[in-house]
């Protein structure tokens, strides 16, 4: 049994999070995705009691190397230093790739810093093209696809 409550948030405190744990000096608005709004989004937190204490978001979002539709991109998972390597981001990642799965996705993508897509690979994520850089790290974009019908 999980230590870690995992349940709908609202934006903001998905948002707020992130802030907080990838880059505090970076404007609030860094932290703010195109979709996060949306009706169809969820942004899930994962809790130890009251304390939320990661998040994970995903958006229904064509990726930019596909033509295809039916795409959604993972975003913003952050996890608070303390909570790190207890199975909260797998838990986060789960439960996003069902809510895609539910939603007819054929595909979830996401750009990820390159120490951390060992991670992501586990849950049959591959590197799609060249590393990037983002504010001085290297990134990978990377993606899963799945029939919508594959159980999670």
């Amino acid at each position: 049994m999980s230590e870690y409550d995992i349940r709908a948030v609202e934006a903001a405190a998905a948002q707020g999070l992130r802030h907080a744990v990838l880059d505090p000096r970076a404007s609030t608005d860094r932290f703010q995705d195109v979709g996060d709004e949306a009706p169809s989004t969820l942004h899930l937190g994962g809790f130890r009691g009251e304390h939320l204490a990661g998040v994970a978001s995903i958006a229904r979002r064509r990726s930019p190397d596909e033509t295809g539709g039916d795409a959604w991109r993972l975003h913003g998972v952050a996890i608070e230093h303390g909570h790190r390597g207890w199975g909260l981001g797998a838990q986060l990642l789960e439960r996003c790739l069902e809510h895609a799965a539910v939603h007819q996705a054929r595909l979830v993508w996401c750009d990820t810093p390159a120490g951390t897509f060992g991670f992501f690979e586990r849950f049959g994520f591959h590197r799609v093209g060249d590393p990037f850089t983002v504010g001085g790290i290297p990134h990978y974009r990377m993606a899963v696809r799945f029939l919508a019908s594959e159980p999670r």
